[in-house]
């Protein structure tokens, strides 16, 4: 899962923290995350999931005719 980030504070092994405007990380580069408890998550997360598209009837497909009850015509 890739992650965009804004106003970040990156800390290197061994080097001071850099404040960046904006980061982007490639999901197979992140192994966990650390949020603190007071982040209010219900107003922050985003659902950036793709919207399923409808479904379009078509009258002629799928469509049959029974006859009598041990006949039928697909």
């Amino acid at each position: 899962m890739n992650t965009h980030l804004k106003t970040v504070k990156m800390t290197i092994k061994n080097r001071e923290p850099i404040q960046l405007e904006t980061l982007s990380l490639r999901g197979n580069n992140i192994r966990y995350y650390i949020l603190p408890d007071s982040l209010p998550l219900e107003t922050l997360l985003i659902d950036d999931t793709p919207k399923a598209k409808a479904k379009k009837k078509e009258a002629a497909r799928g469509m049959f005719m029974c006859l009598g009850i041990y006949l039928c015509v697909f």
